[in-house]
């Protein structure tokens, strides 16, 4: 298991995919893809947060409503990863 503090992949069907945020989806395949996304949401905020507590950041990160959409399809859509 992927861990670090209060974010964890056990949260995948713990905390949010259990429906926490009431999420529904057209069809499983629909499903299938947005907690793939999600997981990928998870891992990213894991790693980040691992960054925070080694002091290479100097914020943390969480896990919110949004964490099943892309990037560009989040509020301001207009984030990039930096290179």
């Amino acid at each position: 298991m992927v861990s670090h503090r209060n974010v964890t992949m056990s949260h995948c069907d713990t905390v949010y995919w259990n429906k926490e945020h009431n999420k529904s989806f057209s069809d499983q395949e629909e499903e299938n893809r947005r907690f793939q996304i999600f997981v990928e949401t998870v891992k990213s905020v894991i790693e980040h947060n691992e960054k925070f507590h080694r002091g290479e950041v100097t914020f943390k990160m969480g896990i919110n409503a949004f964490a099943h959409l892309l990037p560009e399809e989040r509020p301001g859509g207009t984030y990039k990863k930096p290179a």
